[in-house]
């Protein structure tokens, strides 16, 4: 039995207004192998549809270089671009490489603080991401993670089942440990076997019981190991049973998963393979909520909305959507009304990425004034 989480995502649209926005989306406040002094930096990214003069902006007060950012573009600010007259040879250039949209401005960044941009925004860290080498990224307007920098560019949004049975194979050797029992602290569905529901966007934590006997005694076991693919989970005696907690991403592909327990009591080894399905949810982001333009009586329109999708099976999208004046139209190998709902076609993988194209098309007798509409898009699994 497969059970699915349907995720519906709501755009709002007002067609008067025309906006763009700057986000920092990337701090190097630790670089490794370069001094602080060379090698801090921080990216900003032009989310809008209108290029943005950054001649007067700031970070924390200071000036940096004038720039004009166009629309979709990131910037590099470098603490020290291109060596200066210091007594070494470093840079950012000579560590990270030559980057075209990049430059100089006045930086002084601390393992934890603040980084504040002219515009109002403010990003707190507290070092716990950007150590080692590695830069803070921000892939979402409230998510941030840690890995290899990536200056100049970067994945910022502003916006299944198999088998399901569970196998126990026993194996008594002698004065060999043996597994009694093995239950899992939740099971989520009627179906045979063991299934698990995975959170949105969060980890889903369960326990696993085993039950070992030994006719040495359970002094006389050693170690508890369960394992799942490469990652080891030990096991804790508590109350005459052996515990552990795993835990599942919530991006971990929909699917029957093995847990091999092995018990060891230091001469004999014995093991049991159990299984688990873990379970197909939806999950999917826009990045972002409204978007705002203005046009004329008889243009066209087109924008665009990405769509992540943050869950674990693969999905396609239905397309619904209307405005006040005019037609509103979705690309899908061509321009298709929303009239009617739309079925794209997508294929999206988990943590995949795809750009869904609109255009707005206004007739000549429209009236000036502020209208609005929206997009609905449901994300659905593949085949479903």
């Amino acid at each position: 039995m497969k059970t699915i989480i349907l995720g519906t995502i709501i755009l709002l649209l007002s067609l008067n207004f025309a906006t763009a926005d700057v986000f920092v989306t990337e701090i190097m406040h630790s670089p490794e192998g370069i001094s602080d002094s060379d090698g801090e930096w921080v990216e900003l990214y032009n989310s809008g549809r209108e290029e943005i003069n950054l001649s007067d902006w700031k970070i924390n007060k200071k000036e940096f270089d004038d720039y004009i950012l166009g629309s979709e573009e990131y910037l590099v600010i470098a603490r020290e671009l291109v060596d200066g007259d210091d007594a070494d040879n470093e840079s950012f250039e000579s560590f990270f490489g030559y980057i075209v949209n990049s430059v100089d401005g006045i930086l002084s960044l601390t393992t934890s603080g603040v980084v504040n941009l002219s515009n109002g925004e403010v990003i707190n860290y507290d070092g716990s991401l950007g150590l080692n080498g590695k830069s803070m990224q921000r892939i979402f307007l409230d998510q941030w993670i840690e890995a290899e920098a990536t200056p100049g560019y970067g994945n910022f949004s502003v916006i299944s089942v198999e088998n399901n049975e569970v196998v126990i194979y026993y194996e008594v050797l002698n004065s060999a440990p043996s597994i009694v029992n093995v239950s899992f602290s939740v099971d989520e569905s009627s179906a045979e076997g063991v299934q698990i529901m995975p959170n949105v966007e969060l980890d889903k934590e369960f326990e696993v019981e085993v039950w070992v006997n030994d006719s040495n005694g359970l002094e006389d076991v050693e170690e508890v190991v369960g394992v799942i693919g490469n990652e080891s989970f030990n096991f804790s005696f508590v109350d005459g049973k052996y515990i552990t907690t795993i835990v599942m991403k919530s991006k971990d592909l929909a699917k029957v998963y093995s847990l091999n327990i092995s018990v060891s009591d230091g001469s004999d080894k014995i093991s049991e393979v159990v299984e688990f399905e873990y379970l197909g949810i939806i999950s999917t982001r826009l990045n972002t909520s409204s978007v705002y333009f203005s046009t004329e009586p008889g243009e066209v329109s087109e924008f665009s909305v990405v769509l992540v999708n943050t869950g674990n099976v693969v999905v396609d999208t239905e397309v619904e959507g209307s405005v006040d004046v005019g037609s509103l139209e979705v690309y899908n190998q061509e321009w298709l009304t929303l009239a009617s709902p739309v079925t794209l076609n997508l294929g999206l993988m988990p943590n995949g990425v795809e750009e869904i194209l609109f255009r707005l098309s206004l007739p000549y007798s429209v009236e000036s004034g502020q209208y609005q509409g929206k997009v609905v898009i449901n994300s659905k699994e593949v085949g479903e």
